[in-house]
């Protein structure tokens, strides 16, 4: 192409304007175009663009029939179910140029029937003439756009944890320690807000977060794996489920001047008196703690979220123990490793 039109007189149409059909200023750059871009002809039909007028799957409504609201929700639909009328392209999340092609146009993919532009070649190369780099974050953003455009299952694309230093990562060291093992389970707590179940994993391992809302009314309970009480204790029955409550406000604390979320309450809960429970949920051991978080309702941020710990006792003096011996294990656990899950605490009583 540049040596057929540069120096012509084509030369800047091919070059300018042309180009910026597949550039970050245009349509095709969004992630959604149904949320930007509309076509308005002068019965009041809403299409997307001029490529979708006329086409029933790029049809948004009628300005004198639909409200605004009817009109921008089926755009946004639209857009997204034709992006995945075909799978999404696997090349697609590993060039590294996904975050300004988006996959393509929806309507030039539906009517090539392919899953991504059919000029991807000439993109890429266009994109390297133009001085725009690979995406260095691409893992992140591929998991982002999945997460917001895709019906594939957002779990397959989670970015992979780059170790880029020469000491062992925490994964291995967690592999290399069988004492660690259930710090970081995610299947030793799950907890039930209101008849939903959260499976509880480690806050410095996982990759994906929950948050909830929990107001005076709501039930809550914890259920603890009954095998967790024995393990890393010679002593069970004085082995405890540990529970701590973090506020989202944030205070410095320490020697070392470490400013991280204001510890509201902690919370032990002993053998004996988990067994007189009766259990729900089979291997479990179940208690409800609800009072226990109504009660500090008003140490609780409302604009920041809060943190809500479990472990056990002796777990916790582990996690302590291994950093105090292995500087490359303190160095990713500095902080928590528990299981948590962050919420919101809504409709506060009256101080």
């Amino acid at each position: 192409m540049h040596q057929e039109f540069d120096g012509t007189d084509l030369d800047s149409g091919v070059n300018g304007p042309w180009f910026d059909e597949f550039g970050p200023g245009y349509c095709s750059n969004c992630d959604n175009c149904g949320e930007k871009f509309f076509l308005l002809e002068k019965n009041g039909d809403i299409y997307s663009c001029v490529r979708g007028q006329k086409n029933k799957d790029f049809y948004y409504g009628n300005i004198y029939q639909n409200s605004v609201d009817e009109i921008l929700s089926n755009a946004k639909k639209k857009i997204f179910l034709n992006h995945n009328k075909t799978p999404l392209n696997e090349e697609c999340t590993k060039c590294g140029y996904l975050y300004l092609c988006k996959t393509g146009c929806p309507f030039v993919k539906n009517v090539y029937k392919t899953n991504k532009s059919y000029t991807c070649k000439l993109q890429k190369e266009m994109y390297k003439d133009r001085g725009y780099s690979i995406d260095q974050y691409n893992d992140e953003f591929v998991y982002s756009y999945v997460n917001k455009m895709r019906l594939e299952n957002v779990n397959d694309y989670l970015p992979v944890i780059k170790n880029e230093n020469n000491y062992p990562t925490l994964e291995e060291i967690i592999n290399l320690d069988p004492k660690l093992k259930y710090i970081y389970d995610d299947k030793s707590f799950i907890l039930n807000i209101d008849g939903v179940e959260y499976n509880l994993c480690s806050q410095i391992t996982k990759r994906v977060r929950d948050v909830i809302y929990i107001s005076p009314e709501s039930i809550i309970k914890i259920y603890m794996k009954k095998e967790l009480i024995n393990e890393n204790t010679d002593y069970p029955e004085n082995n405890s489920l540990y529970i701590m409550i973090l506020s989202g406000d944030l205070i410095t604390y320490g020697d070392e001047g470490r400013t991280k979320q204001r510890h509201v309450a902690t919370h032990q809960v002993y053998k004996g008196v988990l067994e007189k429970n009766k259990e729900e949920k089979k291997g479990f051991y179940t208690l409800d703690i609800s009072n226990l978080i109504k009660e500090y309702h008003n140490e609780y941020s409302d604009d920041n979220l809060n943190n809500l710990f479990f472990t056990t006792s002796a777990l916790r003096d582990y996690h302590y123990y291994k950093q105090k011996n292995n500087a490359y294990y303190h160095i990713q656990a500095i902080n928590l490793p528990f299981q948590n899950i962050e919420f919101y605490y809504v409709q506060k009583e009256e101080k």
